[in-house]
């Protein structure tokens, strides 16, 4: 006799926080597999910012802050939510405005400027680490993590839809100095970097690329 199947689950009731985008800045096609599985790379490593932002200026553990992402009908959201029973108050406080700036303000300058874009961080972590995004709470999701992907979706965010492209600063040395080379070793051609109005594009004597995400 083949048993019945059986789900076991649990229920918390505590305070959570929902924060999504109007469109979509990647402008890609979602039906895609893999633009699938790099778009859910963007959000999971945007929500664990996010995390990292309100554990850090509310000076608490990563335990006591959840973050991920839902799918919605109009799109991909993040969902912040108290770890606590009936909640300890940090997602709802965050559903003000004014506590919205506070939080994007800390993100920028302490853990952006300071801490992720820092010469010995930004040339060291091509994807994530436990100096920035990666913690035990969320090691499930390590290989997912990616701290440039956070960061482009925090400025779209933050200036209201902001398009990803052109590619930012912190993007060329993993486009120069890896994507270049896997290209020419996989295509067997001579592609060189070029930029034209703030583009980044490799060229050889017949053929133009532009990398996207």
């Amino acid at each position: 006799k083949i048993p019945e199947p059986v789900v076991l689950y649990s229920e918390q009731f505590t305070d959570f926080l929902f924060i999504s985008l109007v469109e979509d800045v990647f402008k890609t096609d979602a039906s895609d597999p893999n633009v699938r599985i790099a778009l859910d790379a963007a959000w999971i490593s945007f929500a664990q910012l996010i995390r990292w932002g309100i554990t850090t200026l509310e000076d608490v553990e990563t335990s006591e802050i959840e973050s991920s992402f839902i799918w919605r009908e109009s799109g991909r959201a993040i969902v912040v939510s108290d770890t606590l029973d009936n909640g300890a108050g940090y997602s709802k406080a965050y559903g003000k405005m004014e506590n919205v700036e506070k939080l994007f303000k800390h993100i920028e300058n302490k853990l952006i400027n300071n801490q992720l874009l820092s010469q010995h961080h930004s040339e060291n972590c091509v994807s994530s680490c436990y100096k920035c995004l990666r913690n035990y709470e969320n090691r499930m999701y390590h290989n997912q993590l990616n701290w440039r992907l956070a960061v482009d979706l925090f400025y779209a965010f933050k200036n209201a839809g902001e398009s990803v492209y052109p590619f930012k600063d912190y993007w060329k040395e993993i486009i120069s100095e890896q994507l270049l080379v896997q290209l020419n070793v996989f295509t067997s051609r001579s592609y060189k970097l070029a930029e034209f109005k703030n583009m980044t594009y490799f060229c050889d004597n017949d053929r133009l690329l532009m990398p996207v995400h």
